[in-house]
């Protein structure tokens, strides 16, 4: 017969566990800051910096084989270049996308969503319909499409700053339905509860009430939705990038490095495609996580 615990044994399990997620995540974002915003204190240069390449160096092999460098831990590519270097600046830049499409997406959504939930029957009518007419078309076809239709219509769209805000209003603007749907959903369940009704009785605007009482009933929802779509942002990002579409060649990209390094894969040089590809696997899969593990703290909660 099996002895279940204390509660004082189950509350101290449960705050070890509380600290022991703390500290990793405390880690996961010091490790991010430092590759968004310092990654030259922990690379050996710049992808920029040609003049410090040397094709005497070009397929060398990871530092764990015999005829690999510790001065390049990961290998180099066809052209010299440090890989390790490479794969900071790339998910430098995968980062710096998610975040900035995750944001952008939500900002939109939830408004959309809130004044679906809110303003009326035509409202509602008009984001709902425009949502689910969007979500019908795959999200990967939806950005191909927006970024192609962008393109064309910015100016200076080859230089990478410009490039890299076309891909993140493409990825932003295929990820928006769900924040919109989601927000509406809660906030039309919000509205039939009493302190809903209170507000309405001492006569508080809509706009009050979707501040001071909507957003944060959603907001929890929309941090969970807002890492998964980091996540989804990444995977589109490097498909893109992959397919040649995506960011131009002289910014780094982990889906460009896969397609450079894909014709290695047929002459033993797996490195040059493999380690972009585990980057790749490796930020979905956290990013997966994190989302899963907010959403049952969130439900928790509630």
């Amino acid at each position: 017969m099996s002895v279940c615990p204390l509660p004082s044994v189950r509350k101290r399990q449960s705050m070890w566990k509380a600290r022991l997620a703390w500290v990793w995540a405390v880690c996961a974002a010091s490790i991010i800051a430092l590759i968004v915003c310092t990654p030259s204190l922990i690379t050996g240069h710049a992808p920029g910096q040609t003049h410090l390449v040397e094709l005497a160096n070009a397929h060398r092999p990871p530092a764990i084989f015999a005829t690999g460098l510790f001065t390049f831990p990961m290998g180099t590519d066809e052209q010299g270049r440090d890989l390790w270097s490479l794969l900071v600046y790339a998910t430098r830049t995968s980062l710096l996308i998610a975040i900035a499409t995750s944001v952008l997406a939500a900002v939109v959504g939830t408004v959309l969503g809130l004044m679906a939930g809110m303003l009326g029957r035509t409202t509602d009518i008009v984001v709902r319909r425009l949502a689910e007419l969007q979500l019908t078309f795959p999200a990967l076809l939806t950005a191909l499409l927006l970024h192609a239709s962008l393109q064309p219509i910015s100016i200076g769209a080859k230089s990478p700053a410009v490039a890299t805000a076309i891909l993140i209003q493409a990825v932003s603007l295929a990820a928006w339905p769900e924040f919109a749907l989601c927000t509406r959903a809660i906030a039309r369940s919000e509205l039939s509860s009493d302190y809903i009704a209170a507000a309405r009785a001492i006569g508080q605007s809509r706009i009050g009430i979707m501040l001071t009482h909507l957003w944060p009933a959603v907001r929890g929802q929309v941090l969970v939705l807002m890492l998964w779509t980091a996540a989804h942002a990444i995977t589109i990002e490097a498909t893109l990038s992959f397919l040649g579409v995506g960011l131009p060649p002289q910014t780094p990209s982990l889906g460009r490095l896969i397609r450079d390094g894909q014709p290695g894969l047929l002459n033993g040089e797996w490195w040059v495609a493999g380690f972009p590809l585990i980057f790749v696997v490796g930020l979905i899969v956290a990013l997966s996580l994190a989302s899963d593990r907010l959403h049952n703290a969130t439900t928790a909660e509630r």
